[in-house]
């Protein structure tokens, strides 16, 4: 799993490297370390640097330039380019595959991207917490302006109204759509403990779950986690960027599959209950229903009439925010909307 994540984050860490040299930094007086590197008194000051992130290392995504090899780049430590191979082959970000191409999804495999992106799971079942009714042959009612919460009759959604309507307008207003599932559906596709799937026989055509694209397209992969094939480009990512265009990264980083993995539980995710615990006031996991996901949590685990957002941290702000698909901060201990927001 590390090799993997390392060579996914390698053009990162080579776009790092690269821009370091140049760009200011606080610490040494607000000018570029190669700046630094003419003075003694600016390479006294480098070494502070270098020393803080030293004590700073990682074993595993540390984007920081190693020390060595950054004086000898800068022209005041010691060592050649046979010594510092490696350093050097990240830093012009050499590609480890001759096959590497970049993503050209077709307008269609985008806009589903697009679509997938602003899309999140929900049971077909009467939401109001007294009811039992759902399925397929049940006889449902979308509400009218949300669209994201089924009623099986107008008492019902008007019993439900004042948990519903503090989330409802927002839900409206955020462009997020609802996509509909039955678990005893997703259960004959995918039943407990089917993951990771069964690689596929060679030849068998593939196209990534998400968008759909074809190796003509992108490069494909399968997920560690489920091993599914899903798009392998993100050497693409630009750092911080938060961008959902890459597929396998996404699902790494926003679903429960990918973290159940990750931090090594055990057995299926939908039946872990770390990975199946609810947010903050009860709120459900936008892990467990984004559409990054290859299936999406039991019904059973999403209560009936919870809520899919949480309210803004600062008492004072009346916004709503779902943690994963919406930025948020954190502010003297509460998560509070990014939209200037923060705590006295």
């Amino acid at each position: 799993m590390e090799e993997s994540i390392m060579h996914a984050m390698r053009p990162m860490i080579a776009k790092h490297w690269q821009s370091w040299f140049d760009t200011p930094v606080p610490s040494i007086g607000n000018i570029t370390p190669r700046q630094a590197s003419q003075s003694a008194e600016g390479r006294a000051l480098l070494d502070q640097l270098l020393n803080s992130y030293d004590q700073l290392r990682q074993p595993l995504l540390d984007l920081n330039v190693p020390t060595d090899w950054a004086k000898w780049k800068l022209g005041y430590g010691p060592g050649s380019s046979e010594q510092f191979a490696e350093e050097e082959a990240i830093y012009y970000n050499s590609p480890d595959d001759d096959d590497i191409q970049p993503t050209r999804r077709t307008t269609e495999q985008q806009a589903r991207l697009d679509k997938k992106v602003r899309q999140f799971f929900i049971p077909r079942r009467c939401e109001f917490s007294d009811c039992d009714k759902a399925g397929r042959d049940t006889t449902l009612h979308i509400c009218g302006r949300c669209r994201t919460a089924y009623y099986c009759s107008r008492e019902h959604q008007t019993e439900d109204w004042t948990r519903h309507k503090v989330e409802c307008s927002y839900i409206k207003n955020s462009g997020l759509t609802a996509h509909t599932y039955v678990t005893s559906e997703e259960l004959e596709k995918y039943p407990i403990g089917c993951f990771p799937i069964e690689t596929p026989p060679e030849g068998t055509p593939l196209q990534c779950f998400v968008c759909g694209a074809t190796p003509s397209e992108v490069n494909l992969d399968f997920t560690e986690c489920c091993n599914v094939p899903v798009c392998d480009n993100e050497h693409e990512y630009a750092l911080m960027s938060y961008s959902r265009d890459h597929c396998g990264r996404s699902h790494r980083k926003y679903t429960a599959c990918g973290s159940h993995f990750a931090e090594n539980h055990s057995g299926d995710w939908r039946q872990c209950a770390e990975c199946n615990a609810l947010g903050p006031f009860g709120t459900r996991p936008f892990t467990l229903t984004n559409r990054f996901n290859v299936t999406p949590a039991l019904e059973s685990v999403l209560p009936r009439g919870s809520f899919v957002s949480q309210a803004c941290g600062n008492n004072g702000c009346r916004n709503r925010f779902i943690p994963g698909h919406d930025s948020s901060v954190f502010s003297k201990g509460k998560e509070v909307c990014s939209r200037g927001c923060s705590l006295p």
